[in-house]
């Protein structure tokens, strides 16, 4: 846990150290929550990359899969390494990241755990956004508004889809109220200026 909050914290090189040593501790060890590993080799792969590590990310990637191959009938396990997979292939394969996306947030649907919901959502509407598939982003967001009057990153998201679409008061009004949920978290800078309209 200590890797995901220093990497919330925006910590990459401090989420690195700590998950790398919760899987050199546990990884290999029974536990009766695999899934937790499983998110603690994601946050490792999203470290590296933010560090510029590409290959360290790409052999934490292989590493995650091979782990995960014991551990395919724990659906909350195949959840997360589909992510991380669908986060490298938004590397460049847009194509093969949709499809490895919407696998992850098929998952999250039908677990409806709602952390789990909001961290694929998280990632799949940043890709969507950056992509220009507003629509899609709009389904996915949707799915998660109901937790934005108490939950930053549900919060956030409204804010990023409402400043994409160029509708300003939306803007206006979530990104407040993200800033209020967001305690000590710096707001990401791209959504800070006014949008553009259409």
């Amino acid at each position: 846990m200590a890797a995901w909050l220093a990497l919330d914290a925006g910590d990459a090189t401090a989420a690195s150290q700590f998950a790398r040593d919760a899987l050199d501790r546990h990884a290999a060890a029974p536990t009766g929550a695999p899934w937790n590993l499983a998110r603690t080799w994601t946050t490792l792969y999203r470290a590296q990359r933010a560090l510029g590590q590409a290959e360290a990310a790409a052999a934490t990637l292989s590493a995650a899969g091979t782990w995960a191959e014991s551990r395919a009938d724990q659906p909350l396990v195949v959840q997360w390494i589909t992510l991380m997979r669908a986060e490298n292939a938004a590397q460049g394969a847009a194509d093969e990241a949709r499809r490895l996306y919407e696998s992850a947030w098929s998952r999250a649907l039908a677990g409806a755990v709602p952390r789990e919901m909001l961290e694929v959502a998280k990632s799949y509407c940043n890709f969507l956004i950056d992509t220009g598939q507003l629509q899609d982003a709009m389904r996915i967001v949707g799915h998660v508004s109901r937790w934005a009057q108490s939950n930053y990153d549900a919060a956030l998201l409204q804010a990023r889809l409402h400043h994409a679409l160029g509708q300003t008061s939306a803007w206006r009004r979530t990104l407040d109220r993200a800033r209020q949920l967001a305690g000590e978290r710096a707001l990401p800078p791209e959504i800070l200026d006014s949008p553009h309209t259409p």
